[in-house]
């Protein structure tokens, strides 16, 4: 394989059977920072005040770093620049102005599951009009806090190689990928969800979560590929 709203009944049940059958084998990278197909033009108050702070903002919040409620915006809206964006549907996992948001449903599917210091942040999402909110609320920012460096050069194949930074940036995940390419150590499979600055700020998921997104299809476009993790001698 290459890159490429039930009811709440259905989602519980989906949630119990994945979180009841873990695989510590593999995990999931979920290929949702690039996607152009979950992106939406939203701005806010802070952008329009003083954009490097606001760039400065959302570089922290995709770093993991640690974001009190009162530094962000109480609401985004769809900038002039993107007014088509407001007759889209927001999906249940997008990227909002370049930091990643979610719906409710995605918020209950994640609870059983162990997120560390994960959160959700509470947001208002707007049309171009600043008024009419999106349909199909409450929405939230998910900052994954969760870091871990756990991708291994040496066992992966295919990716596409940094040689600057190499220290702390590693490389990035090519739109050729396939399944058990990338593969990473086993420190890795210690919480649920969480990114890999190493590999670009990479987001990867247990193999339960994946599991439960993709039966209860909360992750709609948003394209995945197994990763097998090492042995702890590797």
């Amino acid at each position: 394989m290459t890159m490429s709203d039930r009811n709440s009944d259905e989602t519980a049940s989906a949630i119990n059977e994945s979180a009841a059958q873990p695989s510590a084998s593999h995990v999931w990278y979920l290929d949702a920072r690039r996607n152009m197909s979950i992106g939406f033009g939203f701005r806010d108050e802070i952008w329009e005040r003083n954009r490097k702070e606001r760039i400065d903002l959302s570089a922290r919040l995709n770093r993991g770093d640690l974001v009190e409620c009162n530094e962000l915006p109480p609401r985004m809206w769809i900038d002039k620049g993107f007014q088509r964006d407001s007759n889209r549907k927001l999906p249940h996992l997008f990227s909002a102005g370049s930091v990643l948001a979610c719906s409710q449903s995605l918020v209950d599917a994640l609870k059983p599951f162990d997120l560390g210091k994960s959160v959700f942040w509470p947001m208002s999402f707007l049309k171009h009009d600043r008024e009419t909110p999106f349909e199909g609320g409450p929405f939230y920012l998910f900052q994954i806090r969760e870091i871990k460096r756990a991708f291994s050069t040496k066992d992966s194949v295919n990716y596409i190689p940094r040689e600057f930074d190499h220290q702390t940036f590693l490389g990035l995940v090519s739109l050729t990928q396939k399944d058990d390419e990338i593969r990473l150590l086993a420190s890795a499979s210690e919480v649920d969800v969480w990114i890999d600055p190493s590999l670009g700020k990479s987001i990867f998921v247990s193999d339960a979560v994946y599991r439960t997104l993709r039966k209860t299809n909360l992750l709609g476009k948003i394209a995945a590929l197994r990763c097998p993790i090492l042995p702890e001698s590797n």
